[in-house]
């Protein structure tokens, strides 16, 4: 729409979230975090005024809902990986993450673990940090197993022994976008995940029944 001014828009909703991190939210943080995160889904699906701004408010609404209720664990497994692809700053989010960690518990919340695979991600394909991602995979594995997911549990702890092999980088970078690819639920994020696994030589082969594999090539 050209009449629309989508910058004025931007620094509009950005000193509106500013203010949010610096006022009190009297006991309302979940209710203020899940209002933000509606305005997160709207800001990030309108592809309109994002090919004419950018991404650039993403880091600012992470920060606005994890000050306000780092316990919206859902909400942050979204934010994570829109905001290290799209917004590009995976350090943002991997010390986010870190904050979200410092308040969750796989008791208090039972998707917790997925924290731990998320920075384990960012870890690998942003960072090329493989040790912190081995903790990170090590982690979600203890944190799965107490909440009762068993087979995460055993998959996350495969990948941590894997990673502790010093395996090449291309073929752990595979796994972790295709963490990405099989659980993030956006055509966006699907389809860029799609593209990284193809250019690292990756094959991508869905069955019968919907299910996506991946096959890394015998030269990794």
């Amino acid at each position: 729409n050209p009449k629309v001014n989508y910058a004025e828009e931007e620094q509009s909703l950005k000193l509106e979230l500013n203010l949010q991190r610096k006022l009190p939210s009297f006991g309302f943080g979940n209710a203020i975090a899940d209002w933000n995160f509606l305005k997160y889904v709207q800001y990030y699906g309108d592809t309109v005024a994002r090919e004419a701004t950018g991404y650039d408010l993403i880091p600012e609404f992470f920060e606005t809902m994890v000050s306000t209720d780092p316990r919206f664990v859902q909400a942050y497994l979204s934010l994570s990986t829109a905001n290290s692809i799209f917004a590009g700053r995976p350090d943002k989010t991997v010390a986010l993450m870190n904050q979200v960690l410092k308040n969750v518990s796989p008791k208090t919340s039972p998707l917790a673990y997925f924290i731990w695979i998320y920075k384990g991600v960012d870890e690998i394909l942003f960072l090329g940090d493989l040790k912190a991602a081995q903790h990170s995979y090590e982690m979600a594995s203890e944190w799965a197993n107490i909440a009762g997911a068993k087979e995460s549990a055993a998959n996350t702890k495969a990948t941590a022994q894997f990673l502790a092999s010093n395996p090449d980088p291309r073929a752990a970078q595979i796994g972790a976008w295709t963490t990405i690819l099989s659980t993030v639920t956006d055509k966006k994020t699907k389809e860029y995940a799609t593209k990284k696994i193809k250019e690292l030589g990756g094959k991508i082969i869905v069955n019968s029944s919907g299910q996506i594999q991946v096959k890394i090539p015998n030269s990794i």
